[in-house]
């Protein structure tokens, strides 16, 4: 059965995916800093999200010439994004059991949130690097892979996976991580004691785990003589996309802050939230967020020419994939031309002309057409 294109969809259970991203969004997304985004239930959180990811990029066939057809290249902007959705992992247990956070148990908790992402960081640039997307040499990555073990996985969990596992590809780093990641799950499932945890794992500063493994990744991908600073000019960068963050305690959200505030190139964090959180206190006292640390999206802050643009993104490219290249392009101002009810409404009609407008817009909600498009506003 054909559905209409202008019907509100949710993105989970889409089978395939088809993007429009809005010039502001595109333009804050490619900024190389943290990244909250803030939007109600439908707003196009997980869309965004879902925008950056590798995944999509290299295997929807659609995405990828619609993005080469805009910009020569689906990884045009050089970002290798990951994507995960906060309440599938292990994080509800993982929190149960540390309880109330302090600096240690907070260091603990940043190092599973390492743990979620490095797996897919290092899953990424093998895959990408298989399909020749990042360039480098066999020996490059044995020797990143080497460098990796020595100076990030010293802890005794490492120690002790890496006697029964050997470990020389980033395939099999992926491997290894999804290993560690699974034996914390495990301790705190048992409620292992925390001091045994502790010790085990060897928690490091508040993200400091999955920074130093993304510097490194960063150097394999852009080569070995890359500069790394943010101002390097056409070097891949990574964004961590976490969605729902909503499910995060007060606690655990001082830790994500504490993550932000410390983070560098080529690591970029970006977590949707339904309500804007606190984005400005961490597990430090004299160490906050500013302006200058991280942006904040807003998705319910569009100005009539960005929802305009918005809507007609999203129809068209829904007509398109549905219609075809034939398809005619939806346009609100064509349809409705310029008129502005809220101007005839506020100021400009007539009392009569104001009550004829207003008794249209009541019998038109009376008649279901609104549900019918989705709900969409009729004021243009």
């Amino acid at each position: 059965m054909q559905r209409s294109i202008f019907e509100p969809r949710r993105f989970e259970y889409q089978g395939s995916h088809h993007y429009f991203i809005p010039t502001r969004l595109a333009t804050a997304l490619r900024t190389p800093l943290p990244i909250f985004l803030v939007g109600l239930r439908g707003t196009g959180k997980t869309t965004l999200l879902y925008s950056m990811s590798w995944k999509q990029r290299l295997s929807n066939s659609a995405y990828r010439e619609q993005l080469t057809e805009q910009h020569g290249d689906p990884f045009y902007d050089r970002v290798i994004g990951v994507y995960t959705k906060l309440p599938e992992s292990k994080i509800e247990g993982i929190g149960v059991w540390l309880g109330e956070l302090d600096e240690l148990k907070g260091q603990l908790f940043s190092l599973y949130i390492d743990l979620l992402y490095v797996e897919l960081l290092v899953d990424a640039v093998a895959n990408l690097s298989v399909h020749e997307v990042i360039e480098n040499s066999a020996s490059a990555e044995r020797e990143l892979v080497a460098t990796l073990i020595e100076d990030v996985f010293y802890a005794p969990v490492w120690a002790s996976l890496l006697k029964r596992h050997s470990c020389s590809t980033l395939k099999d780093l992926a491997r290894l991580v999804n290993r560690g990641r699974r034996e914390l799950e495990h301790a705190a499932e048992m409620h292992s004691k925390f001091e045994d945890a502790q010790e085990r794992f060897r928690p490091p500063q508040f993200g400091e785990f999955g920074k130093c493994v993304a510097t490194s990744l960063g150097h394999y991908c852009n080569g070995q003589s890359a500069v790394d600073t943010e101002a390097a000019q056409n070097s891949w960068v990574f964004r961590v996309c976490m969605d729902e963050g909503e499910n995060l305690s007060h606690d655990q959200q001082l830790v994500v802050n504490s993550m932000y505030r410390l983070s560098r190139w080529p690591l970029f964090f970006a977590i949707a939230y339904v309500e804007m959180p606190d984005v400005r206190s961490t597990f430090k006292r004299n160490l906050t967020l500013t302006d200058a640390d991280r942006k904040t999206i807003a998705l319910t802050t569009q100005t009539d020419s960005e929802f305009r643009e918005y809507v007609e993104g999203v129809v068209n490219i829904r007509a398109k994939s549905e219609f075809g290249e034939e398809a005619t392009k939806f346009s609100v101002e064509s349809l409705l031309g310029k008129m502005s009810l809220n101007r005839i409404l506020d100021t400009n009609g007539t009392a009569a002309l104001q009550r004829r407008v207003a008794t249209v817009l009541v019998m038109t909600a009376q008649s279901g057409f609104l549900h019918s498009i989705g709900k969409l506003p009729v004021v243009f």
